[in-house]
């Protein structure tokens, strides 16, 4: 599903009918009302840009709008806690060192929670480098806004600091797994799709500033934003269903 790369064409419009014209060019004419799902969309996109605007967040207009419902299958409770559970337990390896207990935990579970390929990698080995623990260890931050889809963290904190693990690791090493599933008290779709676009927009603003050569704005912090952003686009299927190792992050 990753159309958000080229934009969606009505969205566009809807935003340039409703733009100043250049000199000497007639403004188009908006002929039609946008349909019921993009007229959320651009609703969802307006008070994110309310949001940015706010915080004195840069954004662009004509930047796409996100997926809406039904435009996409929703992950189950199971698909997103087995994904959550897999993040912290290499996170958890990638900073403890840990071989032995990562391994030992992700055999009690393995029927039910799916590692990438780099996953398996990297649990496998006994001694990874440290190039592959400082990466793995950024996946907390990526387990971070899945537990919250989960109902497990009560607010999305906004994008600034990183995320204190041990919360989450306590979380899966402190019951099986079927009651992690069973104990999830999942979101509205509504509300994940808007922490979503508000995340889009501001890993456009950290990305541009960087193209820029200026520091991220407002304290954003670009590598939380490049771990979440990845977890809300394997939410809603952005990539299809492509291993988490491919799901990707454009803006």
């Amino acid at each position: 599903m990753a159309i958000r790369l080229f934009g969606r064409l009505a969205g566009l419009l809807a935003i340039l009918a409703g733009a100043p014209a250049a000199a000497g060019t007639p403004a188009p004419q908006a002929t039609a009302a946008p349909a019921p799902g993009e007229a959320a969309q651009l609703a969802r996109k307006a008070r994110s840009e309310a949001i940015l605007t706010a915080e004195g967040v840069p954004f662009i207009a004509w930047l796409p709008l996100v997926e809406d419902e039904g435009e996409y299958r929703p992950r189950s409770a199971e698909e997103i806690a087995g994904r959550a559970y897999a993040l912290t337990l290499v996170a958890y390896k990638a900073s403890t060192g840990d071989h032995e207990g990562a391994n030992e935990a992700y055999a009690a579970v393995e029927d039910r929670v799916i590692l990438s390929p780099s996953e398996i990698d990297f649990l496998r080995d006994p001694q990874p480098s440290d190039q592959d623990r400082i990466h793995f260890s950024w996946q907390s931050e990526a387990a971070y806004p899945l537990f919250w889809m989960l109902g497990y963290v009560e607010d999305l904190a906004r994008p600034e600091d990183q995320i204190d693990p041990d919360p989450m690791v306590r979380l899966v090493s402190g019951r099986a797994f079927d009651a992690l599933v069973a104990g999830a008290r999942l979101r509205p779709q509504a509300e994940m799709l808007d922490a979503l676009d508000l995340t889009y927009r501001y890993h456009w603003a950290v990305r541009q500033a960087g193209l820029d050569g200026e520091p991220p704005p407002a304290r954003l912090n670009p590598d939380v934003l490049m771990e979440r952003h990845k977890a809300l686009n394997w939410l809603v299927r952005y990539n299809d269903d492509a291993s988490w190792d491919d799901v990707t992050t454009d803006t």
